[in-house]
């Protein structure tokens, strides 16, 4: 798994104005892994903000979101 992520991450394309370009060490908006990657990301970011917080001082309740069009 770790290795088609980092395919995935590292082989991307896009065109813009008829030129194919390739992204590079970042995933392209709009393709189909980004939604995955931003959530990985996030979960990590919101962990470790929790054990940095004080027991007296987490949230009951953590929501997350996702707005789509």
């Amino acid at each position: 798994m770790e290795k088609l992520l980092e395919w995935v991450v590292k082989i991307s394309t896009f065109q813009f104005n008829g030129c194919v370009y390739r992204e590079v060490d970042v995933v392209a908006t709009g393709s189909p892994v980004a939604p995955l990657m931003a959530d990985v990301f996030m979960n990590y970011v919101i962990d470790q903000a929790l054990a940095m917080t004080p027991p007296e001082c987490r949230p009951e309740l953590l929501c997350c979101y996702v707005l789509r069009e």
